[in-house]
């Protein structure tokens, strides 16, 4: 079922494969990348105001808009799109058995929203799949596993987390929420020395990553959040 719906997902194929035709990607998806290609940093531009926060997106689309500066960011975007539905997929097989997670991840990613989102090539598409990425780390099995695999568990979450943050200011309020999650599983740990430091490795990773995109601004414009 899972092979079977990412084949389904491969229609959506086509309008990443077009040139783009949206105000956003035109302007942000494109030019911009372009410009801060051209002067060799990532400038903040006043007649492009949202070249300011948090831009991780935007980051990824500077780093491959050598390789082709019109067609590779929508399939970018749309590649995180499929990854996600994917990790969305086997986290609800963790909790579900085949055919009720294959029904639920098609419900879910052929609606259309996120067809509109996938269509267009949304900077969310990044935030999907970064957000599942999280719940698939959350959510796996717990195995027998030494200290040092347990913090390498808690960092990766953590930079998922920075990077829902960093992509765009509303990622604040999703990653902030599974971060008091983890702190609710340490709680009913019963404040377990182990399950305290799983914590905190989440929350540096968080902040360690998100961190540089809002520092940025802060350092041109004096506000962390610009525009």
């Amino acid at each position: 079922p899972c092979w079977s719906l990412f084949g389904i997902s491969l229609l959506t194929l086509g309008p990443a494969l077009c040139i783009p035709d949206g105000w956003d990607e035109l302007v942000y998806h494109h030019e911009l990348p372009k410009r801060w290609q051209r002067d060799g940093w990532l400038a903040i531009y006043p007649d492009l105001p949202y070249s300011g926060f948090p831009s991780l997106a935007e980051t990824l689309f500077w780093l491959v808009n050598p390789i082709e500066g019109v067609i590779v960011p929508r399939l970018l975007s749309w590649s995180s799109w499929i990854l996600g539905i994917i990790a969305m997929f086997r986290f609800l097989r963790q909790r579900l058995d085949e055919i009720g997670a294959t029904v639920l991840t098609a419900a879910i990613s052929m609606s259309p929203v996120l067809l509109l989102t996938s269509q267009n090539c949304y900077v969310e598409s990044v935030q999907f799949f970064l957000f599942n990425s999280t719940l698939l780390l959350i959510g796996a099995p717990k195995r027998p596993a030494t200290q040092l695999r347990s913090g390498r568990v808690a960092l990766s979450i953590g930079i998922l987390l920075g990077g829902i943050m960093g992509v765009k200011l509303t990622g604040i309020s999703v990653s902030t929420l599974i971060l008091f999650w983890v702190v609710c599983d340490a709680i009913l740990a019963r404040f377990q020395r182990r399950s305290l430091a799983y914590a905190v490795l989440v929350a540096t990773g968080m902040l360690a990553l998100a961190f540089p995109f809002y520092l940025r601004p802060w350092l041109f414009t004096g506000n962390p959040t610009y525009p």
